[in-house]
């Protein structure tokens, strides 16, 4: 049985943002790795790293992980940084780089697990984050909710790797239909 569905209707709740807004989004990201300088990694999350935003998602996720400084709570006693730096700290820092750039008109609010960075075109959040291990490329890394006053493990990486996993395992079906969940 065929579906009722028009093609143009399936490609519409498919599709993925334009070429324009990437490019705006890797310019904001780039920016803010430029803004917080060699004290941070910076990289995409969520949904464009992924591969699922849709043309009407104008959040961006992106993730600053603070060089050199561990987790007291998650990292293994030899890298627990010391003296322990406190998560207002940490967020107070990339906040006050983020207020003192000229490049952008923003505005820069604290959120619960991130910096809120809302543009013109564009609203970021940029999740502040501290190493577990001893290198920064690899997973898990320690965010922290001020809500709940609890820092913990995140694997965002590791759930990118998922879901390009279970994109290829599905002929690359699987993030067009997550794309068409987003778009109900």
């Amino acid at each position: 049985m065929t579906h009722k569905i028009p093609s143009s209707h399936i490609e519409k709740l498919t599709s993925v943002p334009p070429a324009t807004k990437i490019t705006q989004v890797s310019n904001l990201q780039n920016h803010i790795q430029e803004i917080l300088g060699d004290t941070h990694h910076t990289f995409l999350q969520g949904s464009y790293k992924n591969d699922t935003s849709i043309s009407e998602i104008n959040d961006v996720d992106i993730v600053a992980i603070r060089l050199r400084t561990f987790s007291g709570t998650h990292s293994p006693a030899h890298l627990r940084t010391t003296p322990n730096i406190l998560w207002d700290t940490i967020f107070s820092e990339i906040e006050q780089k983020l207020k003192d750039q000229k490049k952008y008109i923003w505005t820069v609010t604290r959120g619960d697990k991130c910096i809120k960075v809302e543009t013109n075109t564009l609203s970021a959040d940029v999740v502040p984050a501290v190493q577990v291990l001893e290198n920064h490329l690899v997973d898990p890394i320690a965010i922290f909710s001020f809500k709940k006053g609890l820092e913990k493990v995140n694997y965002p990486r590791v759930h990118w790797d998922n879901g390009k996993n279970k994109n290829q395992a599905t002929g690359g079906h699987y993030k067009p239909i997550v794309r068409i969940f987003k778009n109900w």
